[in-house]
């Protein structure tokens, strides 16, 4: 297995994520004082509710004990990179639109799975590849 591929499963579960974490973001700056901690649970579940075994197998190849191993690299690389992205204050900037929050989010979440790819000296072009194989359409 490539060991691009884990980033790539990482920027798949990040793009399905972002949409719901950016409504998250929304719904807390309209209505002070929600429970964050389920609002973000409720989000990843919305995200998870789209998540396809067809892409995931696309992406990451047959799924063997590797295979599942590397996913949960992936899940967590996803994890840091949306908590890293959610920190930044211009997400919470209330002139921002649910779609350039969105995209934001999407963009600081891809910088972090780029660094972490750099850091080990991997492949962004072999990543980006997969991951669009798996997109969802």
């Amino acid at each position: 297995m490539s060991a691009e591929r884990i980033p790539a499963c990482a920027g798949h579960l990040a793009a399905l994520a972002t949409p719901h974490l950016a409504e998250v973001v929304e719904t807390v700056l309209r209505e002070p004082g929600q429970d964050l901690d389920a609002l973000v649970e409720q989000a990843r579940k919305d995200a998870r509710a789209k998540l396809r075994g067809k892409d995931l197998r696309t992406i990451m190849g047959p799924i063997d004990d590797m295979a599942q191993e590397a996913f949960q690299i992936a899940s967590q690389l996803c994890n840091d990179a949306l908590i890293e992205a959610v920190k930044d204050q211009r997400v919470w900037d209330h002139r921002r639109t649910a779609r350039t929050r969105r995209d934001l989010l999407w963009h600081l979440a891809e910088s972090h799975i780029f660094g972490w790819m750099r850091d080990r000296g991997m492949n962004p072009v072999e990543a980006a590849r997969l991951q669009e194989k798996g997109e969802v359409k």
